[in-house]
């Protein structure tokens, strides 16, 4: 509570500063995205109290060196409220494991590390985020990316799609496809839509997959579609047919999109997988019973001889090591027992059998 107020003190010195005639205030925020094992973007962010940013590209970008640009008093505003509105001087100076709920800690390497600070009135907090953060501060993260407008350098935003295609670029070649690629796998509309209007091939396959076959979003799902993607795209690698992606991210509005245009209920990956082995790993039967609604042949096996019923078991045993250990990149399902077991008895009830 006491640091409720103290912020908000903070916060309507500052709003005064900024909106009056003080250009010398010390406001100073900053954001700054380390290298992990992989290629995660590295690149830092500086926002003044005038309202200007610098932005300082180092690796796996797509822009490296130094850009500027301003933003407004309010989004300046909006900022400092973001930071108010989850104490972040109360914020641990460092997150770097994961507490599990038995009491124990789990240890992660490889990952990329953040660094925040807000420096205001003489006082300055930094964090830095490696792990086990807050899901607030996650998002005070984002929105520090967003508000600066990191995403043009970063990756690409629309506009810059256009401005980069007047200049002569390329729209096939491997730089293109892969910010169109990582645009549909991001459900960024905005910039599938850019990439279509100066002639993307939604069909041309990036890394072997194809854009719709990792298209995250129905909005996203449904230009490509427009745009005459494959709705049973298939690759030479372990990626199924749209399908099964939209079921196995319990995206039903996807999915009928999909099946509206054509998709095949039963297509299968290269291995056997189906969309709704994916679905019942998942452990989400709203879509389990989607798709046995449309057809879905619940006796399917994968070319070893799995079928939808193994594919929940493993699924649920994954739910259970997650709710002693939760990871960065998966937590427990709410109740994710019962919706196993539901899971099952639509299976047995649509002929599904145990094998010995």
């Amino acid at each position: 509570m006491i640091c409720r107020l103290v912020c908000a003190l903070l916060l309507a010195t500052s709003l005064s500063s900024i909106n009056g005639d003080d250009s010398g205030s010390d406001l100073l925020i900053t954001l700054e995205r380390t290298e992990c094992l992989g290629s995660c973007p590295v690149y830092k962010l500086t926002i003044h109290g005038d309202g200007s940013v610098v932005y300082e590209g180092k690796r796996f970008v797509r822009v490296t060196g130094t850009r500027t640009t301003t933003i407004s008093h309010q989004a300046l505003a909006d900022l400092i409220q973001a930071f108010s509105a989850i104490d972040y001087p109360d914020l641990k100076d460092s997150y770097s494991s994961i507490h599990n709920p038995d009491g124990s800690e789990s240890i992660v390497t490889d990952l990329p590390t953040t660094y925040t600070s807000l420096t205001l009135n003489g006082r300055r907090k930094a964090v830095r985020d490696y792990v086990g953060a807050p899901k607030e501060l996650l998002e005070l993260e984002r929105k520090i990316d967003t508000i600066a407008g990191s995403k043009r350098w970063v990756v690409i935003d629309a506009s810059s799609v256009h401005e980069e295609a007047s200049r002569g670029w390329k729209i096939s070649g491997s730089e293109a496809q892969k910010l169109f690629a990582d645009a549909v796998a991001c459900g960024d509309a905005d910039v599938v839509r850019a990439f279509i209007g100066e002639g993307a091939d939604v069909n041309a396959r990036f890394g072997k997959v194809a854009p719709l076959q990792r298209a995250r979003g129905v909005e996203v799902v449904k230009i490509l579609i427009a745009a005459g993607a494959d709705v049973n795209a298939t690759s030479k690698g372990y990626d199924g047919p749209p399908l099964s992606f939209a079921a196995q991210t319990g995206d039903a509005d996807s999915m009928k999109a999909l099946i509206d245009a054509g998709a095949k209920v039963n297509g299968r990956s290269r291995d056997g997988e189906t969309a709704l082995m994916k679905a019942a790993k998942a452990g989400n039967p709203a879509i389990v019973e989607i798709l046995l609604r449309a057809g879905a042949d619940a006796k399917a096996k994968t070319t070893s001889g799995e079928d939808a019923l193994k594919y929940a078991d493993y699924g649920l045993d994954r739910q259970r090591i997650l709710a002693k250990h939760p990871d960065p990149f998966g937590e427990p399902l709410a109740g994710y027992g019962q919706k196993y077991k539901q899971i099952e008895e639509m299976l047995r009830a649509a002929g599904a059998e145990r094998t010995k």
